[in-house]
């Protein structure tokens, strides 16, 4: 498939060379977004704000008051910003003294559709692009596809002088161990405004190609490290690109988003969601690992690694 500066949107848009080029030479880093989780069945940040509020409301106190009232309930629901109604709906479990309550229900949205995991797995398409993985999931769904040893969830991994190619990096930390987790307020400003941390993203952005994938403009605490960090002149930087959706006939609306995305040199390749949402990511997932496998020499250099390994032991 050939790559073409047409940006015209489709289902499954072409795999972009220097994607290709990245993952023959080793440096290619993939970051995964919570659309990729929902393509198993996982819920949205939407849905999970949704369900806190849903939780805090029909909630009862000892002596029958709601955690939220009627009125509490259908304000934050309207809300659309989910962090700030995340962090609201912790805090009020957390002064109840039931935050088990908070992370029932974290799980709970966390569950995969089993039909859907095992019909449209893109992790299992994902790990065929040979990257970096770097994941802002907290679920564990792509952890088997890892040793356990070479899964990275705790504060102290981040560190720019270990980045390991081989390891799957979940960020904003795993339910594995909650208190690793990030999706509150106060937990995504020391995350990101920790100087280990920024060093470690700055070694990924700045010695690999990027791709972002299953990504929206709203839940991309990302774009504002790349936005405060990156320098939008440096003709040397590696390039970047994220896979968005988009309906039919929205190219304008595209074009529009794409000079955001200049700002931080990302390159939006956009793909038509009208049938299948998020579940379209893998279908392209599936055509560029299969397009990637067939043309890369990627798997001719791994054989040439085991041939030598076994001749010189």
């Amino acid at each position: 498939m050939a790559y073409s500066e047409d940006n015209k949107i489709q289902p499954v848009p072409p795999l972009h060379p220097e994607i290709q080029k990245a993952v023959s030479r080793r440096n290619l880093a993939v970051f995964i977004g919570a659309g990729v989780s929902q393509v198993i069945g996982c819920k949205s940040w939407g849905e999970l704000a949704q369900r806190l509020v849903d939780k805090c409301y029909s909630t009862r106190k000892q002596n029958g008051e709601r955690w939220l009232n009627f009125k509490q309930r259908e304000t934050l629901s309207k809300n659309n910003d989910y962090k700030r109604t995340i962090t609201i709906c912790y805090r009020i479990v957390e002064e109840n003294g039931k935050v088990d309550a908070f992370y029932d229900v974290l799980r709970e949205c966390l569950e995969p559709d089993q039909e859907l995991l095992e019909s449209k797995n893109i992790y299992g398409e994902l790990y065929g692009l040979h990257g970096l993985f770097v994941t802002t999931n907290v679920d564990e769904h792509f952890d088997p596809y890892f040793e356990p040893q070479r899964i990275a969830y705790k504060e102290t991994d981040f560190r720019r002088d270990t980045v390991d190619r081989n390891k799957l990096y979940h960020i904003h930390g795993s339910i594995l161990d909650p208190d690793t987790v990030v999706l509150r307020l106060p937990e995504y400003m020391r995350r990101y405004q920790d100087n280990q941390f920024k060093d470690f993203l700055r070694e990924i952005f700045e010695n690999h190609v990027v791709l972002f994938v299953g990504y929206g403009m709203g839940e991309f605490e990302l774009l504002d490290f790349l936005m405060i960090k990156t320098d939008s002149t440096d003709k040397k930087r590696l390039p970047r690109f994220m896979l968005e959706g988009y309906f039919e006939g929205e190219e304008n609306i595209l074009e529009l988003n794409q000079h955001y995305y200049d700002e931080m040199g990302i390159r939006v390749v956009g793909y038509q969601m009208d049938d299948e949402g998020y579940g379209q990511l893998y279908e392209i997932i599936r055509r560029w690992n299969e397009e990637i496998n067939q043309t890369s020499s990627y798997l001719y250099d791994s054989f040439d690694e085991i041939d030598e390994v076994v001749d010189n032991p």
